[in-house]
């Protein structure tokens, strides 16, 4: 009955919380999402006493293979993970401790996840990126600093656009590549 009573209210907040929230710290986002639940309370939209976005959003056994996988077992570093699965965005993970780097990397092993470094040569950036998007590679860019190479701004913006034939491309630098579906940055 409570789950089904409150499911605007926990699909508004989880929501929000992908879109807007990802990036802020575990308190930040409490604070936020307090206020929102008062909003929307104060909207007659029934919400719960305490928002759990794992509760939500998360899929228990997709969350026990994150940490079998060496995601961090806490409720922070778990909605860190559902937000970048729920996103339709690319993730930029400050990561100080190495551990979303552990994880990507283990996560993504089955799928040959390649993984450069920032200051790879941009011949290398450019050749396994259009491999990996042309075939469905995850690529995983370690030690990104204030700046990114200009050739990687059609991936960070998503630029795909469909060809006559309906296939699904990318333009990077002089290059038309089929976009797979499978590929992940």
């Amino acid at each position: 009955g409570g789950r089904y009573t409150n499911l605007a209210c926990d699909v508004l907040l989880g929501s929000g919380v992908v879109a807007y929230l990802g990036v802020f710290t575990s308190k930040y986002r409490n604070d936020c999402l307090k206020e929102w639940a008062g909003m929307l309370s104060s909207k007659k939209i029934p919400c719960a006493g305490e928002y759990s976005l794992s509760a939500t959003l998360g899929n228990p056994i997709q969350i026990r293979d994150w940490v079998i996988n060496k995601l961090p077992n806490d409720s922070f570093s778990i909605d860190n993970a559902i937000c970048l699965e729920m996103s339709n965005r690319w993730p930029l993970m400050i990561d100080p401790q190495n551990q979303a780097n552990k994880w990507i990397k283990k996560k993504e092993e089955p799928n040959r996840i390649v993984v450069l470094k920032a200051t790879a040569s941009t011949t290398i950036m450019q050749r396994s990126l259009e491999n990996c998007i042309q075939f469905g590679r995850p690529l995983l860019v370690e030690g990104v600093g204030e700046t990114m190479d200009p050739m990687l701004e059609p991936v960070l913006a998503n630029a795909t656009f469909k060809t006559s034939t309906g296939e699904v491309v990318i333009k990077l630098g002089d290059q038309t590549i089929p976009f797979h579906e499978d590929f992940k940055f």
